[in-house]
């Protein structure tokens, strides 16, 4: 969907890193979390450094997903097609 709305879509694996998401089930929440991340270099460090291309991508993919239901009900059939 992401090339569709003209947003560059950027996907990496973590093999040993996660996020909050993670006890989500523990108190009932039991849907996926997909979390949209900004791609950074030296992420964690004090010299951890994002494109302003990126930013202005997430931003249009946010202001995307908060405007048109038509595009996350789109997403969510994909998602349930996993």
């Amino acid at each position: 969907h992401c090339a569709a709305w003209g947003v560059p879509l950027q996907t990496e694996i973590y093999n040993f890193s996660g996020t909050d998401a993670r006890a989500f089930p523990s108190q009932g929440i039991t849907a996926p979390a997909l979390p949209i991340l900004i791609p950074t270099t030296g992420n964690h460090t004090p010299l951890e450094t994002a494109s302003l291309q990126d930013i202005e991508a997430l931003n249009t993919l946010l202001l995307k997903l908060c405007t048109d239901e038509a595009a996350v009900a789109s997403l969510l059939d994909d998602i349930a097609s996993f």
